[in-house]
């Protein structure tokens, strides 16, 4: 198991399968209210879904995404403990979007690979407020995650990515975003129905 403290060598791959959207069981339970939930009108930028292990938020995400997400593009990540550096986090993001075929001209190099550093938030903030269409990004797992600077990173991102990305944040808790910023959009939900404040 690799440890959390050290990024990847240059030459490490990245794993394809944290870009698939899982596909739902043979047999699963209908949340309808909840998957209109998560169909909200345009201003809402960012959505929080919360829930213990096991409750089905994974399940509930993945189903809107194949069925009823309307964006022109959606990357899916599912985050684990490994990804809990800057840089892999951020080549996992970088590599989803590219994934899911957008080209940021403003992206040349590769994420540094000590820290992540302004320069490059401001770089792929631009990049993103120049995707033509709507970009959704779920981050499946994310209290995985023990270190915050990702969530303080993110959040500058989301801040100049412009109106056409939102964030679609799962995981046991809620990120430590500041979440009085968003408040008037986010949506905290848990998959047994009960609303976060």
């Amino acid at each position: 198991r690799r440890s959390t403290h050290h990024p990847p060598d240059d030459d490490d791959p990245v794993l394809a399968s944290k870009f698939v959207v899982p596909e739902p069981p043979r047999f699963m339970v209908s949340r309808p209210r909840l998957l209109r939930q998560l169909s909200p009108g345009d201003s809402e930028r960012v959505t929080v879904v919360t829930g213990p292990a096991g409750g089905g938020k994974t399940q509930l995400v993945a189903s809107w995404v194949l069925g009823a997400c309307k964006a022109d593009h959606v990357v899916w990540i599912t985050m684990e403990d490994e990804d809990n550096t800057s840089r892999m986090f951020w080549t996992y993001v970088v590599e989803g979007l590219r994934r899911a075929g957008l080209a940021l001209s403003s992206l040349t190099t590769p994420v540094p690979a000590t820290s992540v550093d302004r320069s490059f938030l401001v770089r792929l903030a631009a990049g993103l407020a120049d995707v033509p269409g709507s970009v959704v990004l779920v981050l499946d797992g994310v209290s995985a995650l023990s270190d915050p600077q990702w969530a303080t990173d993110l959040d500058f991102v989301a801040r100049h990515a412009g109106p056409g990305l939102r964030l679609v944040l799962v995981g046991r808790w809620d990120p430590p975003l500041p979440m009085p910023r968003y408040r008037p959009s986010i949506r905290a939900r848990s998959c047994s129905a009960r609303r976060s404040s």
